[in-house]
């Protein structure tokens, strides 16, 4: 049952007490809220339903469940008084996180895993108009910058559900709302009352970024490029050796490097080199 909430049906199983079969009378309910008075039912003076077969049922008011402890009790002349105690649902999970500190209790273990769980959330909002790339939110009262890089996906009931990208900015705007930008565009603009999540405990780099850090194909050229006119000299083969235009050449890593001295004298000083690729 859920606190404070009207529309709510409670009901019990009534015996004749005689002999215990399933009772055939007028049923009244009484409510007991928080260990209070308890008082006749407020609808109905109280009459339960007969839905058949000893069980009855009562829909109370909005008021008769705003309780932490409600009792709802079944009387019928010549039946044998039945009790029904609820905690209304709120009561159960609306409970403050910080109240759940005893170890070794489901409570404690629900709050470790929410510790453990650093997502955060947060509302798309209509204005500005939202774009692939771009778009405000609240609910995410963090500073600038503090969601750079991290994942951002959309929750299942979003217009562009379960989408996601790297943020590449992330701008508190100072009046309750930030606004993101995006790594790579989605399929569409989101749609405002959007539900976003953010785990901020991933970081994710550029494209561009990434490939900075790595030896890109023309970084890779040099390299070989130098190893190939270094490995001609030091192995390849020689021509017009010993004067003063020696050559040497050798194929490496499917190219002929050549490497062509000229002006070298008889205490080898040169003065031109001349480096061909084929």
């Amino acid at each position: 049952m859920k606190k404070n909430t009207a529309g709510q049906k409670i009901g019990a199983q009534i015996i004749t007490a005689a002999d215990g079969t399933a009772f055939a009378g007028s049923v009244t309910v009484y409510v007991t809220k928080d260990a209070g008075t308890q008082a006749i039912g407020s609808v109905g003076s109280g009459a339960a339903t007969d839905e058949g077969n000893g069980y009855y049922t009562y829909a109370p008011s909005q008021a008769e469940t705003d309780g932490n402890l409600l009792a709802f009790t079944f009387i019928g002349s010549g039946a044998i008084p039945v009790t029904v105690q609820v905690v209304p649902s709120s009561e159960v999970w609306d409970i403050v996180q910080a109240s759940h500190t005893t170890a070794g209790t489901m409570g404690k273990t629900l709050d470790l895993l929410r510790k453990a769980n650093a997502v955060v959330e947060g509302t798309v909002l209509a204005s500005p108009a939202p774009t692939a790339t771009t778009f405000t939110v609240s609910g995410l009262a963090y500073p600038t910058g503090a969601f750079n890089k991290s994942v951002l996906w959309f929750a299942n009931d979003a217009s562009v559900a379960e989408q996601n990208s790297p943020i590449a900015t992330f701008t508190n705007n100072g009046d309750g709302t930030q606004t993101i930008t995006l790594q790579d565009p989605l399929t569409t603009a989101p749609t405002a009352g959007d539900g976003i999540l953010i785990d901020p405990t991933s970081h994710v780099h550029t494209i561009a970024e990434i490939q900075s850090g790595l030896a890109t194909l023309a970084n890779q050229v040099v390299l070989i490029d130098g190893m190939g006119f270094v490995t001609s000299v030091l192995m390849g083969s020689i021509s017009d050796a010993g004067t003063a235009a020696e050559t040497y050449q050798i194929p490496f890593a499917a190219a002929t490097y050549t490497v062509d001295y000229s002006g070298l004298d008889a205490t080898g000083n040169r003065s031109t080199t001349t480096r061909t690729k084929t």
